[in-house]
Formats: C-alpha cells, sequence, structure tokens
C-alpha cells in the first residue's frame, strides 16, 4: 500500500509502517490503494474528503464485492458522478460512494483491463471537479 498525509493530503513514497509521520507537515501517514493513491490525494485537496476506497480485486472471494469505488465523507457532495458508476448513500455505513461494479466471471485480463479503466475515469472525473464548496475560503 501507498501513503498520503491525512492532513496535508500529500502523497509520499515512503513505504507504509504504523505511525511515520509527514515530513511536509508532521501530519499522520495513512495507507491508500496504489492504483488510487493519485486521484485520492487530489479529491481531498479539492475538498471532497474521502474515507475509504478500493481500486477492485482480481480474485472472486465470498466476503470481497467485486467492485472499485471510493466512499467520502457524510457532508460531501458531488456536482457530477463518473461516467458508468453509480452513486449511492447505502454503502460502507450509509457514507456517499461512487463505484461501479466488475464483472468476475469474465477471464482476469479482462478484469484487470476493467479495473484499469475504472481507475483511469475517477482520476480524470476528479481532475475535472471544481473545488468543493467546503474548501473555498
Amino acid at each position: 500500500m501507498a501513503t498520503m498525509c491525512e492532513n496535508c493530503y500529500e502523497v509520499d513514497t515512503r513505504k507504509y509502517k504504523h505511525g511515520r509521520i509527514c515530513k511536509r507537515c508532521g501530519g499522520l501517514l495513512v495507507q491508500i490503494d496504489e492504483m488510487l493513491l493519485d486521484t485520492i490525494s487530489l479529491l481531498n485537496k479539492k475538498g471532497y474528503k474521502t474515507k475509504f476506497c478500493c481500486s477492485g480485486h482480481v480474485y472472486n472471494h465470498p466476503l470481497i464485492c467485486p467492485q472499485t469505488y471510493i466512499c467520502f465523507e457524510c457532508y460531501v457532495k458531488l456536482p457530477s458522478v463518473p461516467e458508468e458508476f453509480q452513486c449511492t448513500g447505502e454503502y460502507m455505513n450509509d457514507r456517499f460512494c461512487v463505484r461501479k461494479d466488475i464483472d468476475d466471471l469474465q477471464p482476469s485480463y479482462k478484469i484487470h483491463e476493467d479495473i484499469l479503466k475504472n481507475n483511469l475515469k475517477l482520476l480524470e472525473w476528479a481532475t475535472e471537479l471544481p473545488q468543493h464548496e467546503s474548501n473555498i475560503l
């Protein structure tokens, strides 16, 4: 897992270690899914505070939902949702989420392709979002 500061949202290239702090601001470093690292950092810097995320999984497991998702803090209102993604308020403890299911019955190379496409769509979407109203002084 990659790391990001939970205060300044800067990406840190060091490997995750419990209790490690940000060199820039002294905030705690948290683990972030590598494929979503830049997207999560950008969303948080724009004021769309995130809580959980997952880029998706290739393997099939009965306890793991095959999807790409980002869950936000409860107060976050999004002006748009990425194309082909759904927004819900009932996933992950009633937190507002954007998600896209992954067809895990297809060959693994297709699942990899879908995961990569989903994560690229999320990054492009985050790049286009305006500053969140909670982040405007």
